[in-house]
């Protein structure tokens, strides 16, 4: 779904307004069933040459759909969920700690549990939006991820979710919404690979 949120407004949004003002329309929004703030950065990891995506999330993201082969959901900015090619890569396990990096900031976590990632080899590493932001403290959300009601189009959804946004605001600058959708009467967590981007804002 394309198209951009654009509203009359003088000066810019401050990100924490924004940020009060995005999750204030999803409660609000009829079809709304769960959301969560995602961020993304890259960081640098003990043991790996290459730099290793790390998402965190603003809330409880455990319906999001990456099911754990092993271990346990991550709990607190201490732990962290990795895919299987990151043990692989780094030799670690379950259990066992690394050390990860942004500049000049560090910090240990923990590997609480190992998660199926569909989309291949490429280290990963899931964990809090605290854990992020001990090593970026600027950083801000890149998207919400939101899992819909069943029975709710996802198509007007994300019409009135923009529409509601565009009044007070000119703008949501890298700002992607997945909207994840569930066939009715199937329990448990949303398939990450039904978890598509339906908005930006330019």
């Amino acid at each position: 779904m394309g198209g951009g949120w654009s509203g009359s407004r003088s000066g810019p949004a401050q990100p924490g307004a924004q940020e009060s003002a995005v999750q204030a329309a999803l409660r609000a929004q009829p079809g709304t069933l769960h959301y969560v703030a995602e961020s993304d950065d890259q960081v640098g990891v003990l043991g790996l040459s290459d730099h290793t995506n790390l998402i965190g999330f603003g809330g409880d993201a455990s319906w999001t759909g990456y099911a754990l082969i092993s271990g346990h959901w991550y709990q607190g900015a201490d732990q962290v969920d990795v895919n299987t090619a990151f043990l692989t890569d780094t030799g670690l396990k379950v259990g066992d700690s690394d050390t990860i990096g942004s500049g000049s900031r560090h910090i240990t976590v923990q590997i609480a549990g190992e998660i199926f990632d569909p989309t291949g080899g490429n280290p990963e590493i899931i964990g809090s939006q605290s854990t992020l932001a001990a090593l970026d403290p600027g950083l801000s959300p890149d998207q919400y991820d939101v899992a819909l009601t069943p029975g709710t189009n996802a198509q007007a959804y994300a019409d009135a979710l923009g529409a509601m946004l565009a009044q007070p605001w000119p703008a949501w600058p890298s700002r992607w919404w997945a909207l994840c959708s569930r066939r009715a009467g199937r329990p448990g967590p949303v398939p990450r690979s039904r978890c598509a981007p339906s908005k930006r804002a330019e």
